[in-house]
Formats: structure tokens, sequence, C-alpha cells
């Protein structure tokens, strides 16, 4: 699926975006149009990410995010 038209200000966090399902959630996104925030535990396996996606000419923009059990807060 792919969208020639841009959608403006939409915009989608995707977690566990480096592999798998979260990394394909990304390209579809990013295809559709979106700006994707893609988002990893691990900033190393996310960067290899998002400038793979980067590199296919897609919006993505990387964030690390800190993931703590609601049990620990």
């Amino acid at each position: 699926m792919t969208a020639k038209k841009k959608e403006r200000n939409r915009i989608a966090l995707v977690i566990g975006a480096n592999r798998g399902l979260g990394f394909e959630t990304c390209r579809q996104l990013a295809q559709l149009g979106l700006t994707v925030i893609l988002s990893a535990r691990d900033l190393t396996k996310g960067e290899v990410a998002a400038k793979q996606l980067i590199e296919r000419g897609l919006d993505i923009i990387l964030e690390n995010v800190l993931f703590r059990m609601l049990s620990e807060v």
C-alpha cells in the first residue's frame, strides 16, 4: 500500500520499531505519508532501523524511550 498524497499533520508513534512487526508498521505508515516516530529501547538498533527507512526516502524520526514496569513506578 502506497499513497502519493502526503497526509498533513499526521504523526504515528511506533514502539519496538527496530525490527519485525514494528519495523514493518513504520515502513507502511511512512509510505502512506505519515511522519513516523520510531522508538526502540536499544538506541543503536533503532538508529540502524531508522537509517534503513530514511534511505528509502521515508519520513522517520528516531526516539530512544525508557520503559518501566508499572509495578516499579
